[in-house]
């Protein structure tokens, strides 16, 4: 997140960038896909709606993330991102009967605890912002939600070997819808792609495909 605190300083336009970054990690997606799969076969797996689903969700949190890092800070947004993995945890325990120790009970607690002193807290002797602090909120439901569909998509209808081409494919979906959002600016507003927003992009795009890989491997 420390990335978005950078936008805002050299002026690279966030969406811009946000869109880039989805179709680096795309292409580096099929490129680490092991076999190759035709828009045909891949729609017609069982996974494709959901990862249509994620893949448009993606888009619309990681804008959050990048106006929360922006308006509120990057250690308050990341620890809204981080705490967030509570619910998938609670989540498991509740749909997939999986183990919740007193010791996970306690992190869920903490986490809870921890998220919301984090966003009320002063950063640098100046109170943050009550307007913002929404923003935090979202991040932590949003990333929650995500987290929590990619498990069930994991447990439930993604086969051995299919981490690649998922993953790949949400970044298609979330690379397809950005790219159709900024030819409507193009197209009504009159603005361009600039230099700045596609090298933050491909800045965004390497680290954010291997973020959701290493995810739903650990989920495996």
């Amino acid at each position: 997140m420390v990335i978005f605190k950078y936008f805002d300083k050299f002026k690279v336009q966030t969406f811009q960038a946000i869109t880039i970054n989805y179709i680096v990690a795309a292409g580096l997606g099929f490129l680490m896909t092991p076999v190759t799969l035709h828009p045909h076969q891949i729609i017609a797996k069982p996974w494709a709606l959901s990862a249509f689903v994620i893949g448009s969700s993606f888009v619309g949190v990681f804008y959050l993330m990048a106006l929360s890092s922006q308006k509120v800070g990057v250690a308050v947004s990341s620890v809204a991102n981080k705490m967030s993995l509570v619910i998938p945890v609670t989540a498991g325990f509740i749909l997939y009967n999986e183990s919740l120790a007193g010791l996970k009970i306690v992190g869920i607690l903490l986490a809870i605890i921890a998220v919301t002193l984090v966003t009320i807290r002063k950063s640098n002797g100046v109170k943050l912002k009550k307007k913002y602090l929404f923003l935090p909120i979202l991040i932590f439901l949003g990333s929650g939600y995500l987290d929590t569909f990619l498990k069930y998509v994991q447990t439930v209808q993604l086969s051995e070997g299919e981490i690649e081409v998922f993953s790949a494919s949400l970044f298609v979906i979330a690379a397809t819808i950005g790219s159709l959002i900024l030819l409507g600016k193009r197209i009504f507003k009159g603005d361009t792609i600039e230099t700045k927003s596609i090298v933050a992009g491909f800045a965004l795009g390497i680290p954010n495909y291997f973020s959701i890989y290493f995810l739903l491997n650990a989920l495996n």
